[in-house]
């Protein structure tokens, strides 16, 4: 681009110098005559400019057509940009919203287990309050049916107190005899309640 610049300044210099009059026809010389030879290299320089000329235009135009391109690339670029920092603002919103949603579900289910421990507890306690009541009751219930039995003893002790009380005192040499010994024998075993205490004292 320079060289040209120069080529186009010394152009447009030789084409601003004023031309020398022409040779009156007739003479035959043609280029030989005086001022020929400058006519021939001005003519040369103009076609050379002229080539010049549409040279850089062509690379003005080529030039001109790369920046468009350019641009256009660069606009290209530049609303891509764009949408990937709209996608990352939306990426970015809906990561928030699952991490600010899975946040909820884990303290509603913990709040869930603790709930579920809290009835754990309460049940076990319950359960436990019951087998104590359950337990005590038992425990009275044996109590009573200990007292009962130690009430019945006492009473079959009593009778069998009196029985003895009442039988007659006789020798071992009458016993076979008058039988008194047999009709107690007989009168204990009618009483269904004495026939297991003839071995008690």
């Amino acid at each position: 681009m320079e060289k040209l610049r120069k080529l186009l300044q010394a152009a447009g210099k030789g084409s601003e110098e004023p031309r020398e009059p022409e040779p009156p026809p007739g003479t035959g010389d043609g280029d030989k005559a005086p001022g020929g030879h400058c006519q021939q290299e001005l003519r040369q320089l103009k076609e050379e400019f002229e080539r010049y000329k549409a040279r850089a235009q062509q690379v003005l135009k080529s030039k001109a057509s790369e920046d468009v391109g350019l641009a256009r690339e660069l606009e290209e670029a530049r609303e891509q940009l764009a949408e990937l920092r709209d996608k990352h603002v939306q990426l970015q919103l809906a990561t928030d919203d699952t991490e600010k949603r899975r946040r909820q579900e884990l303290e509603a289910k913990k709040q869930e287990l603790q709930q579920l421990q809290q009835l754990h507890r309460q049940e076990l306690e319950r359960c436990q309050l019951q087998f104590r009541e359950r337990a005590l009751r038992l425990e009275e219930e044996m109590h009573k049916q200990r007292d009962r039995a130690l009430a019945v003893l006492a009473e079959k002790d009593r009778e069998l107190q009196q029985l003895r009380a009442l039988a007659p005192p006789h020798g071992p040499q009458q016993s076979g005899r008058d039988g008194a010994p047999g009709d107690l024998l007989v009168t204990v075993t009618a009483c269904p309640g004495l026939r297991n205490l003839e071995a008690l004292p």
